[in-house]
């Protein structure tokens, strides 16, 4: 399962140089090829610094990227209370080389400002987060300026907004979006008053992660971050919405062309019984892996319907297929592989190119190829579409 994981880094370009590996020196080329790819990939990850005062938001926020409920075992901490006391690392819980590091509040005694910034290597953070949940201080500067001085980017949050509209909601003459002008307005001012202007503010809830500007900013990052690391912060997200799912399951596609390219290049041998080839292996660790970033393996369901207060089965409802929940085991990939849809898709005399539009014809030969990816494409259109239902029966979506 590990090494399946480093195929997510690829990307189109990385497809498309493994056409041109396999043009210019057939299979063996295109392994050599793979290869020194993997070894790239091995070493990608993406480690945020989430930063600020204490009791602003920070675990929450944290736990909110995570896709994980307060009370679940590996959830970050939170509290009216202080409960970070040191530079705390939390791994994703499907995707471990993407790291959140929570920071203990800056100016409270179990982080002093100035003590930390010796004591901190701002260099290995791709990004940070300064999250305030009324106005940024001097502290905060302090950090956006280390950050900087490494090389890297800083935002700047304004956690807790729903809490913000819920409180403004019961004034007479409420107004949602004069509210969140002047909240955004006046965070904008305190960071003026610390010598930082023209920067923008993101208003953020971490119980509400697709509303407010959360989209802004995964713009905002979209714009910093190196490809691979745009596609492997994009493929963390939580499922908070339909656009979400969609833009994995583009991700996916990708994942399952070199998937495929990988099956081919180990010669996969026909299966007893079936008339076919291709690596059981790889088709098992892929589709546990698709389920489990599309959130429909057994954690992620429990760990959702703890969240949003429903019971199991009301997620699952009307969902068409139940093999995409649960264990995925050997036996099961057997069934899907002798489907008739399955054996349609081999047997056509269409050209491969209408099921592989970037990797063309070049591999149309290898059987393993043609099983691994079409039994992949097909199954990720069922994880998609069951995914989208479950969010939808999560938050009475229509």
């Amino acid at each position: 399962m590990d090494q399946i994981r480093y195929y997510t880094h690829y990307s189109a370009t990385d497809v498309k140089d493994l056409v041109a590996a396999y043009q210019h020196g057939g299979m063996a080329n295109l392994q050599g090829e793979m290869e020194k790819k993997a070894n790239t990939f091995k070493n990608v990850s993406l480690n945020v610094a989430i930063m600020g005062g204490s009791g602003v938001g920070k675990s929450t926020l944290i736990n909110a990227l995570r896709g994980l409920d307060v009370n679940h075992a590996d959830a970050a901490p939170t509290g009216v209370v202080e409960t970070t006391m040191k530079l705390t690392p939390y791994p994703h819980p499907t995707l471990p080389n993407v790291t959140y590091w929570d920071f203990p509040g800056v100016a409270s005694i179990n982080f002093p400002v100035k003590q930390s910034l010796k004591q901190t290597n701002f260099s290995q953070y791709d990004f940070g987060l300064i999250v305030c949940a009324e106005r940024f201080s001097e502290h905060d500067k302090l950090l956006a300026t280390k950050m900087k001085e490494a090389g890297k980017s800083i935002f700047f949050v304004r956690s807790k907004i729903d809490q913000s509209i819920q409180n403004e909601s019961r004034k007479h003459g409420y107004n949602k979006e004069k509210v969140l002008e002047g909240i955004r307005e006046y965070c904008s001012k305190s960071l003026a008053t610390i010598g930082i202007k023209d920067t923008p503010v993101f208003l953020i809830s971490g119980e509400d992660m697709d509303n407010y500007d959360f989209n802004d900013l995964k713009s905002a990052l979209d714009s910093i971050l190196p490809e691979k690391k745009k596609d492997l912060f994009a493929m963390a997200l939580p499922n908070t919405s339909i656009a979400v799912i969609k833009m994995k399951e583009e991700r996916l596609k990708i994942f399952i062309h070199v998937i495929a390219t990988v099956s081919a290049i180990g010669g996969a041998v026909p299966i007893p019984g079936l008339s076919f080839a291709c690596d059981l292996a790889i088709i098992l660790s892929s589709l546990l892996l698709m389920q489990q970033i599309l959130g429909l393996d057994n954690a992620s369901i429990q760990n959702l319907a703890r969240t949003v207060g429903k019971p199991r089965a009301s997620l699952l409802r009307n969902v068409k297929d139940s093999f995409v929940f649960g264990e995925i085991s050997k036996d099961q990939v057997l069934m899907l592989l002798s489907r008739s849809s399955m054996a349609l898709a081999l047997t056509a005399a269409e050209p491969i190119l209408d099921f592989i539009p970037i990797v063309g014809s070049i591999f149309g030969a290898a059987s393993s190829f043609w099983v691994t990816h079409t039994m992949l494409k097909d199954a990720l259109e069922e994880f998609v579409e069951a995914a989208c239902t479950v969010l939808k029966n999560a938050h009475n979506l229509v």
